[in-house]
């Protein structure tokens, strides 16, 4: 929307200046003066009161919720301008969310441990307890999500220029997150498998608890090279993600074999299917998660083509 100048010839027809032509602009609210010397964010514009060197600040109050917009009195007139947010303040968002999304991080891998705890110990108290946690993440899933957008927004709002660094920061978390609400989605269907492993005789494969420590060992990796922003230790992971895949290949061709000699039921060979999908699966988020870090503290975009990994120039 538009605005137009309206001319202003003293301060008591400041509040009447929409009235003055409503045919170009809304009425204004009533104007809040602001001093000279506040340090306000919103008082950093331009402008001159008649007779004076000295900007005269007012505020319009803005609607939904968004901060007051300053408007400048000059002799020509008034001027409706949009101040710039600091960029102490975007920092600071951005920092938080960073916090935020490391503490996240930390809270999936703690819920991971107690899924695979209660699976191996056969407790459904344990497996409880990593059900439970997951209501924690996914309601800060949604408010880390809800925080970087307001961050983008406010920065877009007041023309804020964020360098290339802090849109990748931005954009990684945004990504970080959503991979580890999926994570920690597969922990919660392995704490659900629980009563039925219990109801079996079967006992779980070695294999099994290998690749279920493997499985924590990337994610351990994950969360330091998140929190260091560590690309070293990123490709680490990345490179991990192939170790799961044949703990997974050699989990499924031993209970065939097993399955044939009659040494485990099919309905346990199933649940040992499903049980190292779920791991496979925490694998590849985990390593969605470390691409995104590689991006963030390098700017290089990494992909699994040809059977390894390769950094892809921009425009491939």
């Amino acid at each position: 929307m538009g605005f137009s100048s309206v001319k202003i010839t003293d301060s008591a027809d400041l509040t009447n200046a929409g009235e003055q032509d409503n045919r170009h602009i809304r009425p204004f609210p009533a104007l809040t003066p602001v001093p000279r010397q506040t340090s306000s964010l919103n008082a950093r514009f331009h402008g001159k009161t008649q007779g004076t060197s000295q900007p005269a600040c007012w505020f319009v109050p803005a609607a939904g919720g968004l901060p007051s917009r300053p408007i400048s009195i000059d002799s020509t007139g008034v001027h409706l301008s949009m101040a710039s947010a600091p960029s102490s303040e975007l920092t600071q968002g951005l920092s938080n969310l960073q916090d935020e999304i490391h503490a996240q991080c930390q809270r999936v891998q703690e819920l991971v441990e107690v899924a695979f705890e209660s699976i191996f110990q056969m407790d459904k108290a344990k497996a409880e307890e990593a059900i439970n946690r997951d209501e924690a993440i996914d309601r800060i899933d949604v408010e880390i999500e809800r925080k970087a957008v307001a961050l983008l927004s406010r920065a877009a709002e007041f023309g804020q220029s964020l360098g290339q660094a802090e849109v990748r920061q931005t954009l990684m978390i945004v990504k970080i997150n959503n991979q580890l609400e999926r994570i920690a989605d597969a922990g919660v269907f392995i704490a659900e498998r629980v009563t039925a492993m219990a109801e079996s005789n079967d006992e779980i494969p070695a294999s099994f608890r290998m690749m279920a420590n493997s499985v924590l060992g990337i994610l351990r990796d994950m969360t330091r090279s998140l929190s260091r922003m560590d690309d070293v230790l990123a490709r680490v992971v990345l490179n991990s993600e192939h170790t799961v895949e044949a703990f997974k290949e050699a989990i499924l061709r031993n209970a065939e074999e097993r399955i044939a000699d009659g040494r485990i039921a099919v309905e346990f060979a199933l649940l040992l299917h499903e049980l190292a999908n779920l791991c496979e699966r925490m694998a590849d988020h985990a390593s969605n998660i470390a691409e995104q870090v590689i991006y963030s503290a390098t700017g290089a975009i990494v992909r699994h083509t040809g059977g390894a990994w390769q950094d892809i120039a921009l425009g491939e």
